[in-house]
């Protein structure tokens, strides 16, 4: 169709297609270059909340929140003994950065019988996060996207057992654990 010795409309029409693929293409490259890039400008840390019920009973009703930002985390109900970890993704991009302190309650399961989220309130337990942290890794999950920090609490019988662990994620879902507190 775009031929050198064709009508003037269709050289016309071929240099503006060219122009626009050609700006597209350039584009398209930019957007690439920068979005690799964008994660650099976040101002935020990347890091995820895990929950998990280490203690012996079945709770529910538990809710994690940072005093005056609100709740970050709530569950209806978690089995004992869970291996499982509800997790909750907070990225850089957003301007968050990891707490000073969290806010951690639940509530006992009710007599059988009884009604759902009546059973006696535990809590409110206050752990202190970010001291716990080094600085030189909040300091890394600040300047890379690769690299994620998982604040880990680990509700017990009598009270919050907190742990972290950074994990580099590249392409892989999971992630690799590369270090962790008390290592």
């Amino acid at each position: 169709m775009c031929s050198e010795d064709g009508e003037k409309g269709v050289q016309r029409y071929c240099l503006a297609r060219r122009g626009f693929l050609g700006c597209f293409a350039i584009g398209l490259g930019l957007l690439l270059a920068g979005g690799c890039s964008v994660y650099r400008l976040a101002v935020g840390e990347h890091f995820a909340y895990a929950f998990t019920n280490a203690g012996d009973e079945e709770i529910e009703d538990v809710s994690a929140a940072v005093p005056g930002h609100g709740e970050v985390y709530g569950q209806a109900g978690m089995s004992g003994h869970s291996k499982a970890f509800h997790l909750i993704n907070v990225w850089a991009e957003e301007g968050r950065r990891v707490p000073e302190v969290l806010q951690v309650r639940w509530r006992k399961l009710p007599e059988p019988g009884g009604k759902p989220y009546t059973g006696k309130p535990v809590g409110p337990y206050t752990v202190k996060v970010r001291e716990r942290i080094p600085p030189e890794i909040l300091k890394q999950v600040h300047s890379s996207a690769d690299l994620q920090l998982r604040l880990i609490f680990a509700i017990q019988n009598q009270g919050v057992d907190f742990r972290w662990e950074l994990r580099e994620y590249g392409w892989e879902v999971i992630g690799t654990k590369l270090l962790r507190s008390g290592e």
